[in-house]
């Protein structure tokens, strides 16, 4: 019997970790299987072209919001093609839906809900029998004279006896690849939007997690995910993982989602300790409104969020990624304004604006009705309006996601912005100049950096002090900065003594290579009082690092 495996991931970095899982748990018993990892967004009759030149006798589908469509389209196609195979369906976006898919989907045999190790093993032992109609507890299947019908999902196996995902011998499909892990399945939280909301968290044993991850890095994977609903769910854990991290890292990087507000100053303090880019946190904000996260189930401390944000921050060692979610029950306009608000003043060097998904088999998606909620009928699902928020509000919002995006997330502004906010806050902010965009239609196309920082100086206020913080980052930034700079005459000895002076700090270029990657800028004096300098400083930019390097005094020279 051949079996094959086929996600259609969003991107080719991507790589599919539930397949992973079944391939090990089925080829103790069944010998040919094969994995097939596609795009979601590939020409269709080639995808169909690479799954019939296997000729499988059972094909696996691994679903979600991203890909069902196509994934959908992929079967129908192939079941014309290949009309005795029999069509597996599984992952978070199906389970829920299993009976409705049954019914209009008449080429899908089975749906198998729940986690799939032992249940799609027990589907493949009975289809191997010539079982028609498997009777197998979370296996999904359409009776001839009933309604599709299943039984409630298999009981989870113990996590001592769930197999490795990743296997020396297979190390080659993750050449370059994001790599996704989990040390644990489950969530401690109950959020009211979220698939996890009702799942009791098991951990996998230590030396699992540590054998699974020595694979990885032994084969130089560059960056592995870990999966995990909140990693730091029991922090001494955590921190044993994160340290064993550390001391056989080699050249792979790691991203974690946590809850900032179980982050202790023994935890930061172990953290302070972490090489610069090695670590990369997401933190679920979602909302900072108390209502708002009483009315999704959503436990946060937002005061202890902020203590450890500012902590990490200060320490710039690890990459920051701050989640806000808008069209969440009683959230008005003006909560959301106060939430984005809140979290931007933290500085997280990327703020993530996402949007309500209204997820088949989550409570938010059975109270839709109670909540007002309009939502799109196609994946992903995404809130339309709600009682409290309007349709127009919610497409606003879209565009200051993309504002967000392009002059924040970007570090196009880093200079700028922080000064404009002093003034007018963040979200005021952005709000105007989505209403410019809006106004201008510059909504309805993309934009190169250049572009966008021309529209920016244009809606900046006119002052020298603006003028002088967008040269900062246009410096920084633009490649037409340094295409158009010339050093004037008179400071060319001062400047080649600077550079000379202090060429270690711009290792390891050659002096020629730092005298075209690094320029002065001059100020006018109040901006080098805003920026705590001496008046007859001038900015050093680095355009390599992107970053203002720092200042110094330069005199012209006449001969």
């Amino acid at each position: 019997m051949r079996i094959v495996l086929v996600s259609l991931n969003a991107k080719f970095i991507h790589s599919n970790l539930a397949l992973r899982y079944l391939r090990a748990a089925i080829e103790p018993e069944f010998t040919d299987v094969h994995l097939v990892e596609l795009q979601s967004n590939d020409d269709l009759r080639k995808s169909a072209a690479r799954v019939y030149e296997l000729q499988p006798d059972v094909l696996g589908f691994s679903c979600y919001i991203w890909n069902i469509e196509t994934t959908l389209a992929l079967v129908r196609d192939l079941k014309q093609v290949l009309p005795d195979v029999r069509i597996v369906l599984g992952g978070p976006e199906v389970g829920p839906r299993a009976c409705e898919l049954l019914r209009q989907i008449p080429e899908i045999d089975f749906v198998v809900a729940g986690e799939g190790e032992a249940a799609f093993l027990a589907l493949i032992n009975q289809l191997k029998t010539g079982a028609e109609n498997p009777n197998i507890p979370g296996v999904y299947t359409r009776l001839t004279t009933q309604p599709a019908t299943g039984k409630a999902p298999m009981k989870a196996l113990p996590v001592e006896q769930v197999p490795l995902a990743y296997r020396e011998r297979d190390i080659d499909e993750l050449r370059n690849k994001l790599v996704y892990v989990e040390t644990s399945r489950g969530c401690p939280f109950r959020c009211a939007y979220c698939l996890s909301g009702n799942e009791h968290v098991r951990f996998f044993p230590l030396e699992r997690v540590f054998a699974e991850v020595s694979t990885l890095i032994n084969a130089g994977v560059p960056l592995v995910k870990f999966v995990d609903r909140t990693f730091n769910a029991n922090p001494a854990r955590a921190q044993q993982i994160m340290t064993w991290l550390l001391e056989h890292r080699g050249e792979t990087r790691f991203h974690f989602e946590i809850c900032a507000d179980l982050l202790d100053e023994q935890f930061i303090s172990f953290l302070s300790r972490v090489p610069a880019a090695l670590f990369q946190f997401e933190i679920g904000v979602q909302s900072t409104d108390p209502v708002v996260l009483a009315a999704i189930n959503r436990r946060m401390d937002f005061g202890k969020v902020a203590q450890s944000v500012k902590a990490l921050r200060q320490l710039d060692n690890i990459h920051l990624h701050l989640d806000l979610i808008a069209g969440l029950p009683e959230q008005t306009w003006d909560s959301f304004a106060l939430s984005f608000d809140d979290t931007i003043s933290l500085r997280p060097h990327m703020l993530q604006l996402g949007f309500l998904k209204l997820l088949p088999g989550t409570h938010l998606r059975t109270a839709a009705t109670e909540f007002g909620f309009r939502y799109s009928s196609l994946p992903p699902y995404e809130v339309l309006q709600s009682k409290w928020m309007r349709f127009d509000q919610l497409n606003k919002l879209h565009i200051i996601e993309q504002l967000v995006e392009y002059y924040y997330n970007s570090s196009l502004l880093a200079h700028t912005l922080p000064y404009l906010w002093q003034t007018e806050s963040p979200f005021s902010l952005f709000d105007r100049l989505a209403n410019d965009w809006l106004e201008k239609g510059m909504h309805l196309r993309s934009h190169g950096q250049e572009t966008l920082f021309d529209m920016f100086q244009e809606f900046a206020p006119k002052t020298p002090l603006v003028s002088d913080l967008l040269q900062i980052d246009r410096a920084r930034m633009l490649p037409s900065f340094p295409a158009n700079f010339k050093l004037p005459a008179q400071y060319r000895t001062g400047w080649d003594e600077y550079l000379d002076a202090h060429l270690q700090e711009f290792s390891p270029r050659s002096f020629k290579q730092a005298f075209r990657t690094v320029f002065p800028v001059w100020l006018q004096t109040e901006t080098l009082a805003y920026l705590g300098e001496h008046p007859k400083q001038v900015a050093v930019v680095d355009r390599d690092k992107k970053q203002l390097h720092g200042f110094t005094a330069l005199s012209p020279s006449f001969s």
